[in-house]
């Protein structure tokens, strides 16, 4: 009877082993240890940008150790809203700072032992420090990018590229109404991320973000699957942005002499900075990073540092959530195509809107499988999850409306694709949805064969 049990239970881990089943008891998680996939100095290289600066800019990249020699350390009276005048003039410093260590004496371990958010770093006012590390022959700049890899399952990552300034000059001089300038100050951090996914077992470029004057209302470009994505590549895989004059905000694309909507001026120039061929790897574990000072004094206060940011914490949820009948059924082997957040066109899920706004694009046909989720956000576990609704997704025509696909509570949400381009569809909820209570989204996924 003991050969016998023993038979079978070989017999059926060999089953399980051939077949890939999977108990469904024990739904397949994901716990983020970066050591199981690919070096994640070598993704940030391979990926890294190149960023071209104005034809005007003055004030270049610089790494940590250049920001820290050329600065002192001070405490700073924070109850004061405005620091200075004009874009190197140093404010009067009587009864607002004192100084802590001199300049030239600053180093990374004096930063921890002061690592109170009334400490800032001043550069003096000093226009030649301001200038950034000096321009390679060639006028490309030999500053370090700063990188940090979040993976969030075991095909999906998402590589920050930080850049770090000593001064940050007038980038708005007709923002405001024509009051400007404005954003006068030491210290500036700007940064993108870059979200990449594994297809057919190799890392393709998801989405960029691009952020601006460190808010995170910036921009995203989607690139996988469009024909012609909102972004141009050095090599086929170095994403080119461009940084805007003074303020170094970074965009897609460049604007000439129009002026964007944030006031910045963003060219072409002859400066370029190939920021793979010095990347420092970096996190929480990085003493620097989590320094609760200023990076900068004169002018407006300086920024504070990458703790501070939103993005560098951000808990980015692995797609598809884990543990859902999806992630077990696929892997989490999706692909997202579109995300419609509610703040781009919440008309997407009214049931009564009289002008519905319909949804179009173009995805790979290698897609065996698409599938539509209809996501409603979890505040308890600040995560978007199955909002459990029935409804339509329709297409609408010269004559008259058809449904493609019809997703039933509880039921399946994935489809083999009807037609390789999603053009003028749109989605039809079977009862009321709510946005003032609920924040809903719309997200269509695609599966990795």
């Amino acid at each position: 009877m003991r050969i016998i049990k023993l038979t079978m239970a070989i017999l059926t881990v060999i089953a399980n082993l051939a077949y890939g089943t999977v108990n469904p008891e024990q739904p397949q998680g994901f716990t983020d240890d970066p050591s199981r996939y690919d070096n994640s100095q070598h993704l940030a290289q391979r990926f890294a940008p190149l960023v071209f600066f104005h034809s005007g800019e003055k004030y270049f990249p610089c790494s940590v150790e250049f920001f820290l020699k050329n600065s002192r350390l001070v405490r700073v009276d924070e109850r004061e809203k405005q620091y200075g005048i004009g874009p190197v003039k140093p404010f009067s410093r009587a009864a607002k700072v004192a100084e802590i260590i001199p300049m030239g004496q600053v180093y990374i371990s004096d930063l921890l032992a002061n690592n109170v958010s009334s400490m800032a770093l001043d550069l003096m006012g000093n226009r030649q420090i301001y200038a950034g590390m000096p321009l390679r022959q060639d006028g490309s700049s030999p500053a370090p990018v700063y990188s940090k890899v979040v993976y969030t399952s075991p095909i999906k990552a998402h590589i920050q590229y930080w850049f770090n300034y000593t001064y940050n000059g007038p980038f708005a001089p007709i923002a405001a109404g024509g009051h400007g300038p404005l954003g006068i100050h030491e210290g500036d951090w700007e940064h993108i991320i870059v979200t990449i996914q594994k297809v057919d077992n190799d890392w393709k470029i998801m989405e960029i973000y691009f952020s601006r004057h460190g808010r995170e209302g910036g921009e995203s470009a989607t690139i996988y699957g469009q024909q012609k994505p909102n972004v141009d590549f050095y090599e086929s895989e170095h994403p080119i942005i461009y940084s805007a004059k003074y303020g170094h905000a970074s965009y897609p694309r460049p604007h000439g002499l129009r002026p964007t909507g944030d006031g910045d001026l963003v060219d072409k120039g002859n400066t370029s900075w190939r920021t793979w061929e010095k990347v420092v790897m970096i996190d929480d574990t990085i003493p620097w990073v989590n320094w609760q000072g200023r990076w900068g004094l004169a002018g407006d206060l300086g920024p504070k540092g990458l703790h501070d940011k939103i993005t560098w914490a951000t808990n980015y949820p692995s797609t598809p959530i884990p543990g859902t009948d999806i992630q077990k059924a696929t892997k989490g082997n999706l692909i997202d195509l579109k995300i419609y957040e509610p703040r781009d066109d919440f008309r997407l899920l009214d049931q009564n809107s009289k002008t519905r706004a319909k949804f179009s694009f173009d995805f790979s046909t290698h897609f065996k499988t698409i599938c539509f989720m209809l996501e409603v956000f979890d505040f308890k576990t600040q995560q978007w999850v199955n909002s459990n609704e029935s409804f339509d997704i329709r297409k609408s025509g010269l004559l008259g409306t058809k449904t493609m696909y019809r997703i039933q509570k509880g039921k399946t949400q994935c489809f083999p694709p009807k037609e390789n381009t999603i053009k003028n569809y749109f989605i039809v909820p079977d009862q009321n949805l709510n946005p003032n209570g609920t924040l809903y989204r719309l997200a269509i996924r695609g599966l990795n064969p």
